[in-house]
């Protein structure tokens, strides 16, 4: 489930920020836990979507067609499996631009 939520993450990374610079994968160990960040140079998104981007069927882009935009499950399905694990997962935009997505773990 893990590497579902993985792929998932980094296939968005790719399609909406991979022409414009290096995508960032780090792994930190907390304690108990291990955060995995996944950071683009992408455009990110405005503030009030964060909250909605991992809901199934959310799209911000409303003019982007599903055959080039997906479906607009890619993101509620990492939130899925990352739940399933007992894990939880976040996003917010990175300064000057970019988004992070930050997974989070109990170690095991």
């Amino acid at each position: 489930m893990l590497s579902i939520a993985i792929s998932n993450i980094l296939r968005n990374a790719r399609r909406y920020a991979g022409g414009q610079g290096s995508i960032e994968v780090t792994a930190i160990h907390y304690g108990e836990e291990i955060a995995l960040t996944i950071a683009d140079h992408g455009p990110g998104v405005s503030p009030e979507v964060l909250p909605k981007l991992f809901d199934a069927f959310y799209r911000p882009d409303h003019p982007r067609h599903r055959e080039e935009g997906g479906a607009g499950l890619g993101l509620a399905i990492a939130k899925s499996c990352l739940t399933a694990c007992g894990g939880k997962i976040s996003a917010e935009n990175r300064s000057p631009h970019g988004l992070i997505v930050t997974l989070v773990l109990k170690k095991c």
